[in-house]
């Protein structure tokens, strides 16, 4: 009866041993890792490092002015007889624009010149009169030697002659009025021809605004035309303290007005102002542009390039292959087979028509333009070249 006992408790212990160790290999199998699969390719597009110019243009809106305005006014008061020119007339330096009623002027230019004739005749008259008296005074004086003449006699031809002098200063003063009431009555006179007068600049400019017509009254200082120089035309741009620390005279320009479609006009920056204003925080800046046939007119509203800086032979990548990872500017670079990528921090400089100048690290090769997002340092990728792009000139 034992033995059978513990031949049951045997059988029993083993079947308990086999299920413990079908139950220990079950649970290993499914502890165990999945086989790793393999990983995929990213599929990116890819475009050279490339050795090129840039040169860092800004654009600035702007408008044009005329390089010098101003109004021809009426020296003189009187009728206006005549006005020589009409609104977009050229006229020509000390040209006549309008001439002034001029009988009342000719009339004072020979009243002066009948009084000069009174003062010279004057003066004759007194140099006559010492000389008479010169003499007179001479001949005493012998007189008075020989004791033949009184002092007293002597004494009064001296204070004669004296007195004879006098009036023929007076007279001489006289004429010297007279000449210049003549010459300030025949400047009057001129006057009556209003004249367009300027100094530098062009030889020619233009009639920009007429004022008065003929048969009207004016008062001294009356602006009669309005004249411009454009040649050359002023634009004038406002700019921020970024850009006008970079900006110098004799900077390069260039100029397009939306009238005259993608025609150029080039330009030179000539000034800036030497303050930035209050309230807008910009300064303005004038360049000028040549413009000898005066397609270029006042108030027109414009764009200009400037020329900042300029890189030869510049390191460049594409704008798109630039991509931050955390704070890091940088860029994904291929190995040589083009399988695999890393992440290359970098150190920008100026952007030009899409491309962007690398200052650090040297590089060369190719660089992904579009599927960074999916990429890691290291990353296995498919690489398609980008397709060209317009004005930018990469190529595989």
């Amino acid at each position: 009866m034992e033995r059978r006992t513990g031949r049951v408790v045997g059988a029993i212990l083993l079947v308990l041993l086999a299920l413990g160790g079908l139950f220990w290999l079950e649970r290993g199998r499914k502890a165990a890792p999945p086989p790793p699969r393999p990983v995929a390719a990213v599929a990116v597009e890819i475009m050279p490092v490339t050795r090129t110019d840039l040169s860092d243009v800004r654009v600035f809106s702007g408008s044009l002015e005329a390089s010098a305005a101003f109004d021809v006014a009426a020296k003189i008061g009187g009728q206006v007889k005549e006005v020589t020119v009409q609104i977009g007339d050229t006229v020509r330096r000390d040209q006549v624009v309008a001439r002034l009623d001029d009988d009342e002027y000719v009339q004072q230019r020979e009243q002066a010149r009948a009084e000069l004739a009174v003062a010279q005749a004057t003066v004759d008259e007194a140099e006559s009169a010492m000389r008479l008296a010169e003499a007179e005074h001479a001949r005493l004086q012998e007189l008075h030697r020989q004791g033949i003449a009184a002092a007293a006699e002597l004494e009064r031809a001296r204070a004669d002659y004296a007195a004879a002098q006098a009036r023929l200063k007076l007279a001489q003063a006289q004429v010297a009025q007279r000449q210049a009431a003549l010459r300030a009555a025949e400047v009057r006179l001129g006057y009556t021809l209003v004249r367009a007068n300027w100094s530098g600049g062009s030889e020619q400019r233009l009639v920009a605004q007429r004022f008065v017509d003929p048969g009207a009254t004016l008062a001294a200082n009356t602006p009669v035309v309005s004249v411009l120089d454009l040649d050359p035309v002023i634009v004038v741009v406002y700019v921020g303290e970024h850009d006008y620390v970079r900006l110098r005279p004799g900077q390069r320009a260039t100029v397009t007005a939306a009238a005259y479609g993608s025609r150029r006009f080039p330009a030179e920056v000539v000034r800036l102002a030497p303050r930035l204003e209050a309230d807008t925080r910009q300064a303005r800046v004038e360049l000028a542009v040549a413009n000898p046939d005066h397609l270029l007119k006042p108030g027109m509203f414009v764009e200009v390039q400037v020329e900042l800086a300029r890189v030869e032979g510049a390191t460049v990548v594409p704008q798109a292959a630039l991509t931050r990872r955390g704070d890091v500017l940088g860029v994904f670079l291929t190995d040589d087979a083009r399988e695999t990528v890393r992440f290359v921090p970098v150190r920008v400089g100026i952007s030009q028509d899409g491309r962007t100048q690398i200052l650090e690290p040297e590089l060369s090769g190719w660089v992904v333009t579009l599927g960074q997002h999916l990429l890691r340092d290291g990353a296995a990728i498919r690489a398609v070249p980008a397709a060209v792009q317009e004005g930018v000139g990469y190529s595989e």
